[in-house]
C-alpha cells in the first residue's frame, strides 16, 4: 500500500484576524447618527447594552419583555429555539429609556414581535444590516458590522470590570473561554487609545 504524502505534514495555522471593536466615540457617533429614527436608535441601543445577536433581537417577543421600572432592571427572555438554552438577559435604563421610546411610535397590532417592518410585520435581519451600515457610512466608521456591537458590547464590559460569568450570560456564549478572549480585546483597545490620545 503506497503511503500517505501528507502523513506527518502540519496543518498551517489560519491566522485569525481581530474582531472590530467601536471606541467609545465611534458608538457615541453611531448612536447620534440614528438619532431621527426612534426604531433603529432602540435597535443600536439595545444591541450595545446587551451584546445578543441580531437573530435574537428580531425574534425578541412582547410577552418575553419585562421593562420593570425606574428603579428596577427590566429583562428579555431570549428564545433558543428547539433543543438549545433559553437565557434571561437583563435590560439597564440605557436599555429600557429606548425601548419605551420605540413603544410609543410602535404600530398598534397583536404582531408578537418586539420590532416590527413598516408593513407591520417581523423585521427582516438583513434589513438591520443593511440600515445599520447605513448609518456607520453616515459618521464615516470604517470596518464595523452590526456584529461589532456584540464585540463592543463584550470588549468594553470586560473592560470596566464586569465578571466573565456576566458577560458570558448576556452575550449568550457557551463557553467561558469565549468571554476571556475579550481580556486580550481591552488591552488592544487601551493600548490603541492610550498611543492616539496622547496628552
Amino acid at each position: 500500500m503506497p503511503q500517505n504524502p501528507a502523513k506527518g505534514l502540519e496543518i498551517p495555522k489560519v491566522e485569525q484576524k481581530e474582531p472590530r471593536v467601536l471606541s467609545q466615540r465611534e458608538y457615541q457617533a453611531l448612536r447620534n447618527s440614528a438619532e431621527g429614527n426612534t426604531k433603529y436608535s432602540a435597535i443600536i441601543e439595545l444591541l450595545l447594552q446587551t451584546g445578543i445577536r441580531i437573530g435574537e433581537l428580531v425574534a425578541i417577543k412582547f410577552e418575553n419583555l419585562r421593562l420593570g421600572n425606574h428603579s428596577k432592571p427590566g429583562h428579555i427572555l431570549i428564545e433558543q429555539g428547539k433543543g438549545k438554552k433559553d437565557r434571561t438577559i437583563t435590560l439597564n435604563t440605557p436599555a429600557k429609556k429606548a425601548i419605551k421610546k420605540y413603544l410609543e411610535i410602535r404600530p398598534k397590532n397583536n404582531y408578537p414581535y418586539l420590532f416590527l417592518s413598516k408593513s407591520g410585520k417581523l423585521l427582516d435581519s438583513r434589513n438591520v444590516r443593511y440600515a445599520i451600515d447605513r448609518y456607520y457610512r453616515k459618521v464615516a466608521i470604517r470596518g464595523a458590522t452590526v456584529h461589532t456591537l456584540r464585540h463592543t458590547f463584550c470588549t468594553h464590559h470586560v473592560a470596566k470590570g464586569t465578571s466573565l460569568m456576566v458577560v458570558a450570560q448576556m452575550a449568550g456564549h457557551s463557553k467561558l473561554t469565549t468571554t476571556q478572549k475579550y481580556i486580550h480585546l481591552t488591552t488592544e483597545v487601551m493600548d490603541k487609545q492610550i498611543e492616539k490620545n496622547a496628552l
